[in-house]
């Protein structure tokens, strides 16, 4: 499945304000200047034709609803973790996001929305690096995690692919 080649609005949103803000420089010891420049080079767009809304949370709180749904399967059950940016049906404009993907569908769900977006952009994350990331915090959410410093900013390569789901590889072959 070829996710890399449709227009992206959200990645052009991405590139956009990753290119504006190249000009504030890169914090020590970070691989990127901005959260928009770590979107731009590991986000994917998640299958479009396969979106699915199953409303499991509250709304507003789509990092928690997300997350709990992942935590509450099996350890080898088939939802995925995703954040990045969707733009919701009803607004038409990039949005800080978290969704669920089903690797068994093939489809994305929607957790909190009422109706589906028309696009999903972002990174599918494996469950055991999501439970010890949000262990001990008072915020859900992975990539902005302000209050502990931003720590996918800063990861190596290796540390990223630990950190990333392997469903990434199919997203973007």
């Amino acid at each position: 499945m070829n996710t890399t080649n449709t227009t992206s609005h959200c990645r052009e949103y991405c590139e956009t304000l990753a290119e504006m803000l190249k000009g504030n420089g890169t914090p020590k010891g970070f691989r990127w200047n901005s959260l928009y420049a770590f979107m731009s080079a590991k986000a994917v767009n998640m299958p479009e034709n396969a979106v699915v809304t199953q409303r499991l949370g509250t709304m507003k709180q789509c990092y928690r609803n997300a997350t709990i749904a992942v935590l509450r399967q099996r350890k080898d059950g088939p939802l995925i973790y995703c954040e990045g940016h969707a733009i919701p049906s009803d607004v038409g404009i990039p949005m800080d996001h978290a969704w669920l993907y089903d690797m068994d569908k093939q489809t994305v769900i929607e957790t909190t929305w009422t109706k589906p977006g028309f696009e999903y952009f972002g990174i599918a994350f494996n469950r055991e690096f999501l439970r010890t990331q949000i262990k001990g915090r008072k915020y859900y959410g992975l990539i902005n995690a302000w209050d502990v410093d931003f720590p996918l900013l800063s990861m190596t390569d290796e540390e990223l692919t630990n950190a990333f789901h392997p469903v990434m590889e199919q997203l973007t072959t």
